[in-house]
């Protein structure tokens, strides 16, 4: 028989967990690290996207990414230590309101300085807020998830 695309490639499968809107990771730091147990059960990718919050959490765009660079370092220090990968995705500016773009998120990671953060390349959201869709993947400086 003949084999998959996916094996011929030899990509990896994996399960993506991704969970609904929270006002801060920062507020909700226990209810993530919570899911790092499940992850790594399954040895799931646990996508954050959605829990960045909206602008009506904070006006403040500095004051929300710092809450949220500190909520995700916590998260990240404990799935550095369970071993789960955790995958930002850029979510467009009318569901999320921080860190829309590729470009955002990648600095978003830097910002967090724990290893165990990729960014996603979800192209249903990218379509909306990137100028260029490949621009935007060439662009990026470190190894993505995709969806």
């Amino acid at each position: 028989g003949g084999t998959s695309l996916i094996d011929r490639c030899s990509l990896r499968r994996r399960a993506m967990l991704e969970f609904t809107r929270s006002r801060y990771p920062a507020a909700h730091g226990g209810r993530l690290k919570g899911y790092l147990e499940v992850a790594d059960r399954f040895n799931a990718l646990l996508v954050i996207g959605l829990l960045q919050g909206l602008r009506r959490d904070e006006a403040d765009t500095e004051v929300a990414n710092q809450r949220i660079i500190a909520g995700l370092r916590e998260v990240g220090l404990a799935a550095l230590r369970q071993g789960v990968e955790l995958i930002i995705k850029p979510v467009n500016h009318l569901q999320v309101g921080f860190n829309n773009s590729l470009a955002e998120v990648q600095q978003l990671i830097t910002a967090i300085d724990v290893p165990v953060f990729k960014p996603m390349l979800d192209t249903i959201h990218m379509d909306i807020e990137e100028t260029s869709l490949t621009d935007a993947i060439y662009s990026c400086v470190r190894p993505c998830a995709f969806m």
